[in-house]
């Protein structure tokens, strides 16, 4: 009986999801599939002798098609309430000429007259249906007489074979009460699965071995504002997102390969009034999954609310730390536009006084201070013109002018600028730059910016007698530059902080050299301006190479994003010899 109560339930439709509904849908099919074959069992004996044996077969096929009908129409709509009336009415009409013609109310298919009552009732444990059925026998008895002066009816005897019929009825009747009393002793005390389903802040799924969905609790209408039919089948794995499919479907595989629980994070796809930004639609959720006997297994679909409070944190610190950036960004750019006149003046005026234009000093030590006066301002003015640059690059607002030149020519002017100072301490610059980089597309001026503060760098760096290489060469539309020295290097851990602005390696060797940190973060989003990469290869005591590489020419502006500025990632580029 479990067996077939199983099998007539994956014939009710899988958008009924109400665990109630579908036990009433699966009693009616069971009916239904039954009924022809107590029919057959109670014609043949009456009208056999009676009938032609093929008026006789084609009656009882007759008989098949309509339950088989009444059976598709409940399994494809899931809506039983017109076959339930039909199939009553044809059973009782049935079973009230069956009655009349072996015997009426005396013979041994009387007890059949209680059907319409019992079977209403089963089906759909309510007082109107059992009423209803109650009028169909109380109809059936009072038809008895009528029936019985038919002529055709009345020359039908009696069997004595009959009286199996009503006999395997009763069996079936006192099989299925008996079922009925098991389940209620073994849920005692227990709440009905739908207050248990109620008290639960989660969506009951009930999954086949292969990941589809059976039934889903009306739960989903609240909690996910879907309808619980649009998860049935592939609806659900259809609306969680593509990175965490795999995920689910290890669970199930290590539940349907016998695993007592389970547990998965997934995001789902939901209306787009529920929907977060954060996400593009998809919101976090956590799925649990039990083992729910038969081959089946439960899921408890519940909210993430640790992700998603992690999430609104998360939008919250990024929306406070866009506006401190906005607020530094607009800090630097006025502090800096305030400094730049007063040390412009400052120079001016130190380089008329070391020139002497207004007369000579009387003490050697006034020029010396000029010309310290003059250095410094110099120095402070790069600085202020570096935080103004790095400003405007993290703002968005840095522009860029693309023009065709020699790429050959540029290379002399950030080349002869370090030059002096890589006199003076020994360091021979070398050049390996191809010939054919005439028609380069790019800012002259942002190139040559990139490459005046590599070569600082590296010459600064670089120990006495040292070695800078600066290169260029052209390959598959794009053009890539890169520095080369025989410096002190930087360790692993350094690299990923180095691009970030105000970020200096500190060890014994840069404790010596005065720096602000801006020089590798302006090259950075100078290159990202070009719609180019920077790669930084380094070792301790093994020198540095850094690498950029940027198209050779394009006709479209290019969009700059500031977060390539924040130095959290590089390439890897190896030293040539």
């Amino acid at each position: 009986m479990a067996g077939l109560s199983r099998a007539f339930d994956r014939l009710v439709r899988k958008s009924v999801t109400g665990a109630s509904e579908r036990a009433r849908q699966a009693r009616l099919l069971g009916v239904i599939a039954a009924a022809p074959f107590f029919a057959t069992a109670t014609m043949v004996p009456l009208v056999h002798a009676a009938l032609a044996p093929a008026i006789l077969f084609a009656t009882i096929s007759i008989m098949f098609a309509v339950a088989f009908a009444l059976a598709a129409g409940v399994a494809l709509t899931g809506r039983p309430g017109v076959f339930l009336s039909a199939g009553l009415f044809a059973l009782s009409g049935a079973i009230m000429v069956a009655v009349a013609a072996s015997g009426g109310p005396a013979g041994p298919l009387a007890v059949l007259v209680a059907v319409p009552a019992f079977e209403a009732w089963w089906i759909a444990r309510s007082r109107g249906a059992l009423r209803w059925g109650l009028l169909l026998t109380a109809a059936m008895l009072v038809a008895q007489p009528v029936l019985s002066s038919f002529s055709l009816i009345g020359s039908i005897g009696p069997s004595s074979w009959l009286a199996l019929v009503p006999i395997t009825w009763m069996a079936t009747v006192g099989a299925r009460v008996w079922m009925q009393f098991q389940d209620r002793a073994e849920t005692s005390g227990e709440l009905p699965d739908g207050q248990i389903q109620s008290c639960l802040e989660a969506v009951v799924l009930q999954f086949a071995p292969d990941g589809e969905v059976l039934e889903a609790s009306p739960k989903a209408s609240g909690l996910l504002d879907l309808d619980p039919g649009l998860l049935i089948g592939a609806g659900f794995f259809d609306r969680i997102h593509v990175a965490d499919r795999v995920g689910f479907l290890n669970a199930i595989a290590n539940m349907r390969d016998g695993a007592e629980r389970d547990e998965v994070e997934i995001r789902l796809r939901l209306p787009a009034e529920r929907g977060s930004g954060g996400f593009h639609g998809h919101e976090p959720f956590v799925l649990q999954f039990g083992n729910g006997g038969e081959g089946r297994i439960v899921g408890f679909l519940a909210r993430n609310d640790k992700v998603a409070r992690l999430r609104d944190e998360l939008d919250r610190y990024e929306e406070e730390a866009e506006k401190a950036d906005l607020a530094k960004n607009s800090f630097l750019a006025s502090v800096s536009h305030e400094l730049r006149t007063p040390l412009n003046a400052i120079i001016g005026f130190a380089d008329i006084l070391s020139n002497e234009m207004f007369g000579g000093f009387q003490d050697v030590r006034q020029k010396e201070y000029v010309d310290l006066i003059a250095q410094s301002g110099q120095h402070l003015l790069s600085v202020v013109n570096a935080i103004l640059d790095v400003s405007k690059i993290e703002s968005g607002t840095y522009a860029i002018h693309q023009e065709p030149f020699d790429l050959n020519e540029a290379v002399a002017m950030p080349v002869s600028i370090a030059e002096p100072q890589a006199r003076a301490k020994s360091i021979a610059i070398e050049k390996r730059i191809d010939g054919d980089l005439a028609d380069v597309v790019a800012d002259r001026r942002a190139i040559q910016q990139i490459l005046i503060n590599l070569l600082s760098n590296a010459v600064k760096f670089t120990p006495n007698g040292g070695k800078v290489t600066v290169g260029a060469r052209s390959s598959g539309g794009r053009v890539t530059l890169w520095v080369n020295d025989s410096g002190i290097g930087m360790a692993e851990e350094d690299l990923k902080r180095i691009g970030r602005p105000f970020v200096q390696i500190q060890n014994d060797f840069t404790r010596q050299y005065e720096g602000t940190g801006l020089g590798l973060s302006l090259v950075k989003g100078l290159v990202a301006l070009h719609g180019g990469t920077m790669a930084i290869d380094s070792a301790p005591g093994e020198g540095t190479c850094v690498t950029i590489t940027f198209p050779r020419s394009t006709d479209d502006p290019v969009k700059f994003d500031p977060r390539q500025t924040d130095g959290s990632n590089h390439g890897t580029f190896r030293k040539s010899a």
